[in-house]
């Protein structure tokens, strides 16, 4: 395979606060690299303690639900967990 054949790993386009979300949550922004989509750029949220990754903004809401009630009490492990145990 040539160099050009070769896919190189995704890179991140920006990686700054989300800051519209609450103090310490991140967003970053990964373009994809190949495909039929390449040059499409992912949007991957980080929780401000954890750094738990979401991919959509509908994750980081239902995420913020969990945690601000009392099942999880602020606790982002717990409430991740709550979240994903299923998946």
């Amino acid at each position: 395979m040539s160099e050009q054949q070769r896919s190189s790993s995704p890179r991140a386009v920006y990686n700054r606060p989300a800051s519209e979300i609450g103090p310490g949550w991140t967003i970053v922004g990964i373009e994809r690299d190949g495909g039929a989509a390449k040059g499409h750029v992912d949007e991957y949220w980080y929780s401000p303690i954890s750094k738990k990754e979401f991919r959509s903004m509908k994750e980081v809401q239902r995420f913020l639900s969990v945690l601000e009630s009392s099942r999880a009490n602020g606790d982002e492990e717990a409430a991740y967990s709550m979240i994903f145990a299923s998946v």
